[in-house]
């Protein structure tokens, strides 16, 4: 297992501003409804398993389970808001989960303790993060039934 970096590392400032660029194209540029709105359902799990790439550069840099906990619930909030009809791709233009993600990367901060606590919050965060990037494919297979069938 590799030591966090220190916050002052070069390698830290650049993911950070990567993260922040991406943030800036999905979030700010609108690439996160634009692509909900070309691929219902399936464009909610895409855009999710983008802003996931945050939440690594996160768990890379040591953040605390409490805000990679953080992390994966607004990526679930913007998962399950986007998979709405229509509404969802008006949900994606305001609720920015990544931006708030690279807020959140670029904040750091804390002590990162592993206390039971940290891991049942983080556990229950990856569980539904899980659930929500189910329920877009359960409405994608209803779709797709419904089309085919």
């Amino acid at each position: 297992m590799t030591a966090p970096l220190p916050p002052e590392s070069p390698d830290r400032e650049r993911d950070i501003q990567r993260a922040e660029q991406l943030a800036r194209w999905t979030d700010r540029r609108f690439l996160d409804p634009v692509i909900g709105f070309v691929l219902p359902g399936a464009g909610d799990l895409v855009g999710a398993l983008i802003g996931l790439h945050i939440v690594r550069i996160a768990a890379k840099h040591r953040l605390p389970k409490s805000t990679i906990a953080r992390m994966l619930l607004n990526l679930s909030i913007d998962c399950l808001g986007g998979a709405v009809p229509v509404v969802g791709d008006l949900f994606d233009i305001v609720y920015r989960a990544n931006v708030k993600n690279a807020e959140l990367l670029r904040r750091g901060a804390g002590p990162n303790s592993s206390g039971i606590r940290d891991w049942v919050v983080m556990s229950g965060a990856v569980v539904v993060f899980i659930a929500a990037l189910g329920i877009p494919i359960w409405l994608l297979a209803k779709v797709i039934g419904a089309v085919v069938g």
